[in-house]
């Protein structure tokens, strides 16, 4: 059985699961409010509060705040880009979408509900609020691994996937920390339209 008729085997049993449970593809696409450059985080963002006075607040509250921060790896900037990477193939399998990855150290968020924080985060210290993403490279292509093999009027479409986390904010004027809800994007999922399913039970080419 040839390389094809395996893909269409495969495609064949993951339609007949979505042609019944079809997912709205709009929920995994990139929000379109964006405050000030912050998509969530924001970039070039300088901090009102000094990296002792956050230190201080950071060790007083630890025993509260241990579980959003980390072990400091010096090696990351606070925003960079060059620490972005293409994700590769991984133990043989293909990726259906191409995706980019990127550790941040954001200063600033904007939360859920469109409301931009300071974070707490200092440049210094031994604990960080380290945010890992990744999101499609081509946000709304055709998922290029299916490209050889695409059938006719088959669509498939790239969207990057969401979630939502917590990250602790402070207050600039009172020193209270806080937590906040971010939608983080973590990572990259292929759809294919699911009316094309019953061209393939009928065995169309």
């Amino acid at each position: 059985m040839n390389l094809f008729e395996n893909l269409r085997k495969f495609l064949t049993a993951i339609l007949s699961v979505v042609s019944r449970t079809p997912t709205n593809v709009d929920q995994f696409q990139k929000p379109s409010i964006d405050i000030d450059g912050c998509d969530p985080f924001c970039a070039d963002e300088k901090h009102p509060l000094p990296d002792e006075v956050q230190i201080d607040v950071l060790m007083k509250n630890m025993p509260f705040l241990k579980t959003f921060y980390q072990k400091r790896k010096p090696e990351l900037a606070t925003y960079t880009p060059g620490v972005t990477a293409v994700l590769r193939d991984e133990d043989h399998y293909i990726p259906l979408c191409d995706s980019l990855k990127r550790d941040y150290m954001p200063k600033a968020a904007k939360d859920v509900y469109g409301v931009k924080h300071f974070l707490l985060n200092p440049d210094s210290g031994d604990y960080q609020q380290l945010v890992e993403t990744e999101h499609c490279r081509d946000t709304g292509a055709a998922c290029p691994a299916l490209v050889p093999y695409s059938l006719p009027n088959q669509r498939s479409i790239c969207r990057t996937h969401f979630f939502k986390r917590g990250l602790t904010a402070i207050n600039t004027s009172s020193l209270e920390p806080y937590e906040i809800v971010v939608k983080i994007p973590s990572g990259c999922n292929c759809f294919v339209r699911h009316s094309i399913s019953s061209d393939l039970y009928k065995g169309n080419p």
